[in-house]
């Protein structure tokens, strides 16, 4: 049976990574079974090569002592796999439910700006309350951190959110004039089409910045909350 490193083993790669100055835990983790690979290789020819030698053996072979190189690599997964856990929170946001919600926002958009004296009015107000509700999510996720450790991916999606606010912000203010007096005009639709795009506008935007942050969320209290207090 081949030796393989055990959990108690594999917190002590953790702990002497971090004590390298490897900040994020994640990424500690990520390189400590980098580690904890290399020496279960080693121990296929050495069964009785002692962990922490082997472990601090493998350092003074690296060639990047603080594991930059290491770190950027690991980043760049780590971001793929929680891009794509956003991805899959996004698609599932989209179900039959959510299109009889949006032909019920069109009919609701449609009659309020039929009756109203200035539609860009009203679409300025909406576009002010979705960078108003995404800025309080972003503060609100940020002050109510879901993890006791720093976390890469999490700081990564912290960013992404914060990305998606100024997207979302921007899209609808600077979108506004020349939709209400230029586009939707030309094509014969004025509220009509100000109601379509307000409706999917609205939807999507809210599916990319509060269910998908949300979503996240869950994910990484489920992941990383419950740490023991020593891993800090």
């Amino acid at each position: 049976m081949e030796k393989q490193v055990s959990k108690l083993q594999l917190d002590t790669l953790v702990q002497f990574i971090k004590a390298k100055g490897v900040k994020h835990y994640d990424i500690q983790l990520e390189i400590a079974d980098h580690f904890a690979s290399a020496i279960e290789d080693e121990w296929q020819n050495n069964p009785d090569l002692v962990l922490e030698e082997e472990m601090v053996n493998l350092y003074q072979e690296f060639k990047d002592p603080k594991f930059k190189k290491l770190i950027a690599t690991k980043g760049r997964a780590l971001q793929r796999k929680w891009l794509g856990r956003c991805w899959k929170h996004f698609k599932g946001f989209f179900t039959l439910p959510k299109l009889v919600i949006t032909i019920a926002m069109i009919l609701g958009f449609q009659a309020v700006f039929n009756a109203a004296a200035n539609p860009l009015q009203i679409f300025k107000f909406c576009a002010f309350l979705v960078i108003l509700t995404s800025f309080a999510t972003f503060v609100f996720l940020l002050w109510k951190k879901p993890v006791k450790v720093p976390i890469f991916a999490y700081d990564h999606a912290q960013v992404q959110l914060l990305n998606a606010m100024n997207l979302s912000g921007l899209a609808f203010i600077y979108s506004a004039d020349w939709l209400v007096q230029s586009f939707f005009p030309s094509l014969g639709m004025e509220t009509w089409g100000l109601a379509i795009y307000m409706s999917i506008s609205l939807l999507f935007f809210y599916c990319m910045i509060i269910h998908v942050s949300q979503k996240n969320y869950e994910d990484f209290q489920r992941m990383y909350a419950s740490l023991p207090p020593a891993i800090n």
